[in-house]
């Protein structure tokens, strides 16, 4: 589940504007066939909020735009997180708080 971050109105927008226009057929659904043609247009998007531009890879069946924006918020969450955290050594911080052991 998505944690406490959320789209501010630009990103919200943003995102509502790319689905509907890779959306070609209009049914409120995008393909798996919709995002290859629109990969462009979707790397985009996630490229410009730091993410991978195959985010949405592994998904093999159509979404709506309630299931886009989960996955997509999920990810930027993520990816936020993950970056905020390789600049501190994480490995070495939680080693510092483990309590007792010995050299053995």
């Amino acid at each position: 589940p998505v944690g406490g971050w959320r789209l501010d109105d630009g990103m919200e927008e943003r995102l509502r504007a790319c689905f509907y226009e890779m959306d070609r057929n209009k049914d409120g659904l995008l393909s798996v066939k919709e995002r290859e043609e629109m990969r462009q247009s979707l790397s985009a998007l996630l490229m410009e909020y730091g993410m991978q531009p195959t985010v949405f890879d592994s998904v093999r069946d159509s979404v709506t735009f309630d299931e886009f924006r989960e996955r997509f918020l999920r990810e930027w969450e993520t990816q936020g997180k993950a970056q905020a955290l390789s600049l501190v050594d994480v490995q070495r911080a939680v080693a510092g708080c483990v309590p007792g052991g010995s050299a053995e």
